[in-house]
């Protein structure tokens, strides 16, 4: 806050890794072998972990492989992060059924952060997928699948129509007949 007041980008460890991020492999085992020994990545099973690999990756012209995204978008994505989300929580349509899921060893949603949005939404169905962090969906499929598909079959997933979204000045978020799946 005090660097956005002095015009100053504040210095976020996000950014900061990801402008380090190593971004040039040989090949895609090299990649692999990388990946794999990264904490966000040794729960992914080597399927997971191989589509991952393909996906972001493409060719050099003068040989080995490159990330598809490059460092400089990855440091946006994370210095564009709406620093207020915890503010707008509360304003979420209540009667809307919403569900929360965690993995169990995420460094990134924190148990004290579930017990906050517990109290901000106290209707809320809440979901732990076990020995799972931060990137449940791609290290536990069966398992997060589980968890969601029966809210999904209980749920009206249509959005609705468009005079139903609210305008942030910052970000565009739906106002109305929103599920929030973490």
């Amino acid at each position: 806050a005090r660097a956005q007041a002095a015009g100053r980008t504040p210095r976020l460890s996000l950014v900061d890794t990801a402008l380090k991020r190593r971004s040039r492999f040989s090949s895609h085992r090299e990649a692999f072998d990388y990946w794999r020994g990264k904490e966000l990545f040794r729960d992914w099973p080597d399927d997971a972990l191989g589509r991952y690999v393909q996906a972001m990756l493409r060719p050099e012209p003068e040989g080995g492989w490159v990330l598809t995204w490059p460092a400089e978008w990855e440091a946006w994505y994370y210095r564009s992060f709406y620093p207020h989300t915890w503010d707008l929580v509360p304003q979420l349509d209540q009667s809307i059924p919403a569900l929360i899921v965690g993995g169990e060893t995420s460094d990134t949603f924190l148990p004290e952060a579930a017990d906050e949005m517990r109290k901000l939404l106290p209707r809320a169905s809440f979901a732990t997928i076990p020995g799972a962090g931060h990137l449940f969906p791609h290290s536990h499929p069966d398992a997060t699948r589980a968890v969601v598909e029966p809210v999904h079959a209980d749920v009206d997933l249509r959005i609705g129509p468009i005079d139903k979204l609210a305008v942030h000045p910052d970000r565009a978020r739906l106002a109305h007949r929103t599920r929030i799946v973490l």
